[in-house]
């Protein structure tokens, strides 16, 4: 009895978000089908609309002589060089779409060309006519582009695996696989193989299928026993009624709706428990704190997975700068910095590793006197190199001797950044605040920065249908309801009342088997 009580109990609430996290899961498994499907940002909680340019609507700042470019989550928005004045979208020729509209990186080449990337396409503005004409991609290319920069007359488009070189006036692409560095094992955080795991993506189209289906299999659980305990109150209000044979009859229909609904929900969950009870489980280890054991492990993939390849560098590669003071390439990874000498040399771990989130980093550059400005989520640093105590805190100051694990999202979450002459000039992006700069007083860390005011017409741009079902799937869309606290530990309480309902649905059923030998 208890069993029961406890999966009924516990179930009921859950079929809802159980039901909204199966939605949102398959529609995550197919982004490549829905880059160009968008929502209303309107229908979206408040916090998802755009204030002072935050919510990572800046990832950087292209000034030429007279215009300035902002790039990043909201598209490409052209302002005077001064920064000051109000903002206009330039997406003519953009294919449509929010998730097709994140821009991950522009550059002017020594013609006065202007290229932007994107997370998927490559583009040139053509200044005639103040329209976008999209570039012709290497063939090998899969999933993100990371990076585009201008070395003299040379584009260089970094994807997540692969670097790519072709000249200004030749639109053939060369290739480059960079070799593997000292220690390298081929081995992955155990993170993003339960994260793999999880999606069905480890095992290719036919794993995302299989994690549809039981998608589809939460949803027919969550509707079954909804309409189960609907039925069931019904059926005993009804036993409180005067007999008739019209009422006989209404009970008789409603005892068997109820009885498909009951034994429906019984087979689907008793016949398909392990492997829901995989997919709740790897959801489960996603967040903290049962995460934290896994992004502090690595293990090899399997060779048949979709994680493995020959390629060292496989989905490992996330930013290229050419290093002006010393020469040769910064290379940003998912498992730090490395210089390169030139693209066919071995790439080296760099002496000094700032601290960046798993997030991944969204600024990267570097000043004219060879000091670079790091940021991401986890915060912002300057690198000295020619220093003593090369990494410092950009906002506090703070000497950072030893980079240590911590949270993916810290204190000053960095979306985007602008490195001016000086530190006076330069414009930082938070994605809770938007745009701030160091404070010149020691009484505060930061303070706001006048920038370009914010357009309307920022606020209508449309919000992609993929990205809202990655809000909803990690709980991030509940938080006007649950807090900052509720929303960090929802995936934590619904894995666990998951899996907690799973087992005693299972225990329900072995009782009643068990009670049933008895009887006989």
């Amino acid at each position: 009895m208890k069993a029961k009580k406890i999966h009924k109990y516990l179930g009921i609430p859950l079929c809802l978000f159980l039901f909204l996290a199966a939605i949102s899961g398959i529609l995550l498994n197919h982004r490549d089908l829905l880059q160009q499907v968008d929502i209303p940002r309107s229908i979206l909680p408040s916090e998802y609309k755009f204030e002072r340019w935050n919510n990572g609507a800046v990832r950087g700042i292209l000034r030429t002589d007279s215009i300035a470019y902002i790039y990043g989550g909201a598209g490409i928005w052209e302002t005077d060089s001064s920064l000051q004045r109000e903002a206009h979208p330039l997406h003519a020729g953009f294919v449509p779409g929010g998730d097709e509209a994140k821009v991950m990186s522009m550059v002017q080449d020594k013609s006065g060309g202007i290229w932007a990337a994107s997370q998927f396409r490559l583009y040139r503005l053509d200044p005639r006519v103040k329209r976008w004409s999209e570039q012709p991609l290497p063939t090998s290319v899969q999933g993100c582009l990371a990076d585009l920069q201008i070395s003299g007359d040379s584009i260089l488009l970094l994807s997540r695996s692969l670097l790519y070189v072709r000249t200004l006036s030749n639109p053939k692409w060369q290739s480059y696989e960079l070799k593997a560095p000292d220690g390298y094992t081929g081995k992955i955080l155990l993170f993003q193989i339960i994260w793999m795991l999880h999606s069905g993506e480890y095992f290719g189209l036919t794993g995302r299928i299989i994690v549809d289906l039981i998608g589809l299999v939460v949803i027919l659980l969550s509707l079954t026993g909804i309409f189960y305990t609907i039925l069931s109150h019904r059926l005993k209000t009804s036993k409180y009624r005067e007999v008739s044979s019209e009422e006989i009859e209404r009970k008789q229909k409603l005892s068997r709706r109820l009885s498909f609904h009951f034994k429906l929900h019984k087979v689907i969950g008793l016949h398909l428990f392990y492997l829901l009870l995989f997919t709740c489980v790897t959801g489960w280890l996603l967040r903290p704190p049962l995460m934290i054991p896994f992004v502090l492990t690595k293990a090899r993939p399997n060779t048949f997975s979709t994680l493995y390849s020959e390629n060292p560098w496989f989905d490992r590669l996330r930013g290229i700068r050419r290093d002006h003071k010393r020469g040769g390439w910064l290379l940003s990874t998912s498992e730090g910095f490395f210089t390169l000498r030139d693209f066919s040399a071995k790439p080296f771990k760099w002496d000094y590793q700032p601290s960046v989130s798993p997030m991944g980093i969204n600024g990267f550059t570097q000043r004219q006197d060879g000091s670079w400005l790091i940021g991401s989520f986890s915060g912002l640093f300057e690198v000295h190199p020619e220093e003593k105590d090369a990494i410092r805190n950009y906002f506090t100051g703070e000497v950072v001797r030893e980079v240590k694990m911590g949270p993916p999202v810290g204190s000053y979450t960095v979306s985007g950044i602008f490195a001016g002459e000086s530190a006076d000039n330069d414009y930082i992006f938070l994605y809770d605040q938007g745009a701030v700069r160091r404070a010149k007083h020691p009484s505060s860390s930061i303070q706001a920065q006048p920038f370009t005011p914010q357009p309307e017409a920022l606020n209508a741009s449309p919000f992609s249908l993929w990205q809202a079902a990655l809000e909803l799937h990690a709980g991030r869309l509940y938080r006007p309801f649950l807090g900052k606290w509720g929303t960090e530990l929802f995936i934590f309480l619904l894995g666990l009342t998951s899996v907690i309902v799973l087992i005693t649905g299972v225990r329900r059923r072995s009782k009643n088997k068990q009670h049933t030998k008895n009887d006989q």
